[in-house]
């Protein structure tokens, strides 16, 4: 005989468990240690998000970044993105994620609705048991009664001790450590800097050494990077090598750390340039809603970018264009740079291209007034000595300073695909 029970809905709270999934794959593996200490797979009501955090436990345990795109292609790879209702259901759940300060609040609500169903359940097996009836009364008591303590043993495990009882082995131990007049008080481990942190391994303490992830640049080896001295290879860097930092202040590699083959992603920004990098590279992002820039990972700015209060709202820094080597020029910088994009650095004459007459009034102002520019034919111009090229007081024509410079620097008498910089 069976119990007749009402038909009803168990309990479970949808929005509950959506926020929680949202806020992980929003805030990234940080907050995923704080979820996995209170909830299962099973302690989500419906398939689909069960299969959802069986994935990103599959990322966190292989070390992985568990974010939009990451969990999109695990998902994928194990033939179940179309069973919880594919990328547009997993952009979603970032839509109506939590703040990371409520997330925990809402784990603890979707862990109260799965113990709740889980004691419906225990008690439903029970009342099936009592009215059956097929075994020793004291023997189902017994069975119904682990059944009840089987799910008081998910809750975290502590103890409550009488002051008096530890006052007094604790003041000794005190007192032991003081008398040693050391600054190491445990197990010393021979590294004077970890030591230095840790006062040494302490009793009953349980330490795990490791690296943070995601702090420094992940970009493949082929990738351009700007130094002060011109352009080169990511693969080619060494620590202690300076780069052009974006607001011109000192920038040195610290570390170079080959991560083998990774995923790499084509980021591209709204003024079409691009570049390439793994999930895990760093940007220094801003947004008006914030009151200081934030450093993102590659992945998370993705997802952010999927909601619509973040879409075309957040920003990086553009170079400032104050870096380099001091070496002396000849030339005006501003000058040279012109003339090696827009001039003709050959012939009996320098000539300058260009419709801007803003860019050519700045040209001639950068010459310090010593030079004029004259009409050349369409958009070209010919860049000649104010007064001419006969001068008072010197013999024959005066030399061209601006020429004589590009000499120097082994610019002059070259065509556009021979400049250099």
């Amino acid at each position: 005989m069976a119990a007749d029970l009402p038909s009803r809905i168990p309990p479970h709270n949808l929005d509950a468990e959506r926020a929680v999934l949202g806020a992980v794959l929003l805030e990234g593996r940080e907050t995923l240690p704080r979820v996995i200490e209170i909830l299962r797979p099973s302690d989500f009501y419906t398939d689909a998000h069960r299969t959802t955090y069986e994935a990103m436990l599959r990322l966190f345990d292989r070390g992985e970044p568990v974010d939009l795109i990451t969990l999109n292609e695990e998902l994928r790879r194990n033939e179940r993105l179309a069973s919880v209702g594919g990328p547009a259901a997993l952009a979603l759940l970032v839509e109506q994620a939590s703040i990371a300060a409520y997330l925990m609040s809402y784990a603890q609500i979707v862990r109260d609705m799965a113990l709740l169903r889980e004691l419906i359940q225990v008690s439903t097996e029970a009342i099936t048991d009592a009215f059956d009836a097929k075994e020793d009364v004291q023997s189902l008591v017994d069975q119904a009664e682990r059944r009840i303590f089987s799910l008081a043993e998910r809750r975290l495990e502590g103890s409550a001790v009488a002051v008096g009882k530890i006052l007094k082995n604790t003041f000794e131990y005190i007192e032991r450590l003081y008398e040693r007049k050391e600054h190491v008080t445990g197990v010393a481990t021979g590294f004077e800097k970890l030591d230095l942190e840790t006062s040494g391994f302490q009793p009953s303490d349980f330490i795990i050494i490791a690296g943070r992830p995601s702090m420094g640049k992940a970009q493949p080896v082929d990738a351009m990077v700007k130094t002060l001295t011109g352009w080169t290879r990511m693969g080619n860097l060494r620590p202690g090598d300076a780069l052009a930092s974006v607001d011109g202040r000192p920038s040195m590699v610290s570390g170079v750390f080959p991560q083998g083959p990774r995923q790499v992603y084509r980021v591209t920004f709204s003024d079409g340039r691009s570049t390439e990098c793994c999930a895990e590279h760093l940007w220094r992002v801003h947004s008006r809603s914030w009151r200081e820039p934030r450093t993102l990972s590659t992945a998370r700015l993705a997802a952010m970018l999927a909601i619509t209060r973040y879409s075309h709202r957040l920003w990086i820094d553009v170079p400032s264009g104050d870096y380099g080597h001091s070496d002396p020029l000849p030339l005006d910088p501003w000058l040279l740079g012109a003339l090696l994009g827009d001039g003709t650095l050959s012939g009996s004459s320098l000539r300058f291209s260009t419709a801007d007459p803003e860019m050519l009034a700045r040209l001639v102002e950068r010459t310090g007034g010593a030079f004029e520019a004259r009409p050349a034919g369409g958009d070209d111009w010919r860049i000649v000595q104010a007064g001419g090229a006969h001068q008072p007081g010197v013999r024959g024509v005066a030399p061209n300073a601006i020429m004589d410079a590009l000499r120097t620097l082994g610019l002059w008498d070259i065509t556009s695909e021979a400049k250099f910089v």
